[in-house]
């Protein structure tokens, strides 16, 4: 008896950890599918830089650049030379010819009266961390020229390192973009000419067949979604990008902020931000939330284990033998057993599995 409920143990042992085993591919099927979304960082935004909120593109131009610029309009001087973390930088015109940078973003400066025109405009994209510095390198370039042609506008693209107290995935690239279409007279100036149709209104872009400012704009998302994953899949890496919010992806993920120069400078300096200890909150929920959820798939793979696994038949265990005097076992109709008369009669009930010794 010792030895069967040795082996009955030691089979329960090995068929719960075969059960485990065997419900890890479901945990790691419906993981890797979720995994493989957010194994690269998508993040494609687009803002204006208008007067109204008091931006200069002469400024933003020199932050991203780490150069310094002089604003014509303004006499202001904007020096950023100190700054670091700036890669590369490259200025693109729809003719394939280049510019220099305070000419562009004075010209393009100039070309508005208003006071509360909108002279660039800024697109940040996230560089897949899983390509090499000259992949990025060439995926953001090729990135800028599609804008710059698109749209016949010039591009002032900055590849910038992560921050130093950030995601060190971060890799991104500040892409800006003039509001008008840009091209060379005679002499080979600049001139501003026309707006681009990106920076039209709904009414006028209906009018000229072209759907809403807001669809124009997950068209760009699509397609620097269509531009990284070739990139990717041509580096051999399995990783995807997706431009779908997190919501329709069916992830239960919170996004981050952007943090912006502001921010992004304090945190540099060790510094907290509102939107630092912001996203710090949000990744904390996020590892809470993909902890819980896995604690979850576990649970349910090991209930349809159980659901599948093949019910033992429960054994019978004999009680302990209960002693009764010979008369009683006759009193009670108990067959008396003769092979036992030297050490006492074993009376047994036939629908029992109770021993009673007869003495």
């Amino acid at each position: 008896m010792g030895g069967d409920a040795t082996i009955a143990r030691s089979e329960s042992k090995c068929a719960l950890s075969t059960r485990t085993e065997s419900a890890r591919p479901l945990r790691g099927k419906s993981q890797a599918k979720a995994e493989a979304k957010a194994i690269a960082i998508f993040h494609a935004s687009t803002k204006s830089i208008g007067r109204s909120a008091g931006r200069s593109s002469v400024a933003a131009a020199a932050y991203r650049s780490g150069t310094e610029l002089v604003d014509m309009r303004t006499g202001l001087v904007h020096d950023y030379t100190r700054r670091g973390g700036v890669v590369s930088t490259e200025i693109m015109l729809p003719d394939g010819t280049s510019a220099e940078r305070n000419a562009l973003w004075n010209a393009a400066e100039t070309a508005e009266k208003r006071k509360d025109g909108r002279t660039g405009r800024e697109w940040t994209i996230a560089l897949p961390s899983e390509l090499d510095d000259s992949a990025r390198q060439e995926l953001a370039s090729a990135f800028g020229i599609e804008l710059a042609t698109r749209y016949g506008v010039a591009v002032d693209l900055a590849i910038h390192l992560p921050d130093r107290e950030g995601d060190n995935r971060n890799h991104h690239a500040h892409v800006m973009t003039t509001t008008r279409q840009v091209s060379r007279d005679a002499a080979g100036l600049l001139v501003m000419g026309e707006k681009s149709t990106m920076e039209l209104s709904d009414t006028k872009r209906r009018g000229m067949g072209l759907g809403s400012a807001a669809d124009e704009v997950v068209a760009i998302r699509q397609l620097w979604e269509r531009m990284a994953n070739r990139a990717l899949e041509n580096a051999g890496s399995d990783a995807r990008i997706d431009s779908r919010s997190l919501k329709a992806q069916g992830l239960d993920r919170e996004a981050t902020t952007h943090l912006g120069p502001v921010a992004s400078d304090m945190e540099r300096r060790n510094k907290a931000s509102d939107r630092g200890d912001g996203n710090r909150q949000v990744a904390a929920n996020n590892a809470l939330r993909e902890q819980l959820s896995a604690q979850i798939l576990d649970l349910n793979a090991f209930r349809a284990a159980r659901q599948t696994a093949p019910v033992e038949p429960a054994r019978k265990t004999r009680s302990a033998p209960v002693r009764l005097p010979v008369a009683a076992c006759n009193r009670n109709g108990l067959d008396l057993q003769s092979s036992h008369f030297s050490t006492g009669i074993n009376c047994v009930y036939p629908s029992q599995q109770t021993e009673i010794i007869c003495e």
